[in-house]
């Protein structure tokens, strides 16, 4: 189940890029070729929940453990989801190593060498702001510039970026990922940014409908959806029960299945909505009235004009035209 509305897009990342399949997908389509041909992929292993807990990371952070070059390393993603970007990453970074190389040395006394680890960054900032904060260690110590690239070799800690925001959804489609991974990134992407809700989902309808053919489909299906509806009416961007049935009946039957699931969530925020627009009515109309009534008191000549100019106000400016009446001079003061 997604987390929280306010975590959903850590939410969605955990729950379908943490399974070994989809985290492979994504690491050999961004790393350099020269590591993705000495990692032995069917040696990596996605290592437990209480392991990434004792090395204190954020719930989207994912830790898995490899052979590289025929010696055991490990790859480290961490999702940053932030519209502005951490400009501490690299000591961030430098940290997480230490303590990984430490959890390692622990597991490992006799050891007299440390293993090698792959950081990688994926940036899915939702108002598609690039990442613009350096990416290595260098880069943020305070030095003359004549003295960077002499010192560099003592000083360099670098980790890799795959800054979702900067690449084209045409891009994103063309590489080799799992449906179930490029329906996360793309979501990621765009739904923050999309009209309403089920645009966004017909816009990713094809890889949708991969999902549905896929061996996890009602679960991971389950999971977008909801992402899709949390993200889009977070916003205010929402859409009648009837065009979301029209969109899951395009999607086939397995959707249909993990639209049962989500059909709940979807009446009870038009419910919640419902609910906050009845208490916003009742406050206009009580506001109205009792600004009307005091506008009568102190200013009668302005009775025959002023009630068509209150009720056709917003909330905001009854609040406002309230404040104003105290001081007023005159009626037409309080609308000026």
């Amino acid at each position: 189940m997604i987390e929280t509305v306010q975590h959903p897009h850590d939410g969605l990342f955990r729950e379908i890029m943490t399974r070994k399949e989809e985290m492979v997908s994504e690491l050999r389509s961004v790393l350099p070729d020269s590591m993705v041909l000495h990692i032995d992929w069917d040696s990596v292993e996605l290592l437990s929940a209480a392991f990434v807990d004792k090395l204190r990371a954020t719930s989207a952070d994912v830790v898995m453990r490899a052979r590289m070059a025929g010696v055991e390393g490990y790859l480290h993603l961490m999702v940053e989801h932030q519209s502005k970007p951490d400009w501490t990453m690299p000591l961030r970074i430098s940290e997480y190593r230490n303590l990984l190389c430490r959890r390692h040395l622990a597991e490992n006394p006799a050891a007299r060498s440390l293993p090698p680890i792959v950081s990688l960054v994926v940036h899915t900032g939702h108002e598609g702001k690039p990442w613009t904060v350096p990416v290595d260690y260098l880069d943020l110590v305070d030095l003359p510039a004549e003295l960077r690239t002499e010192w560099a070799p003592y000083l360099t800690t670098r980790y890799l970026l795959d800054d979702i925001t900067q690449v084209g959804e045409d891009e994103l489609r063309r590489r080799a990922l799992t449906p179930a991974a490029l329906a996360t990134l793309l979501l990621e992407k765009i739904s923050a940014l999309g009209p309403d809700p089920v645009t966004t989902g017909r816009r990713v309808s094809d890889v949708l409908r991969a999902v549905a053919a896929s061996p996890n489909a009602v679960a991971d299906l389950q999971a977008l959806l909801r992402y899709i509806v949390i993200v889009g009416s977070t916003r205010g961007r929402t859409v009648a029960m009837a065009e979301w049935e029209s969109l899951i009946e395009e999607l086939g039957p397995e959707a249909k299945e993990a639209y049962v699931t989500i059909a709940d969530l979807l009446e009870a925020r038009g419910e919640a909505r419902g609910e906050a627009r009845g208490e916003a009515r009742g406050e206009f109309v009580g506001r109205a009235e009792m600004l009307l009534d005091q506008i009568a008191i102190r200013f009668p000549e302005a009775v025959d004009w002023v009630p068509d100019r209150v009720r056709g106000a917003t909330l905001e400016q009854l609040r406002e035209w309230g404040k104003r009446l105290v001081d007023a001079p005159s009626a037409e003061a309080i609308f000026e």
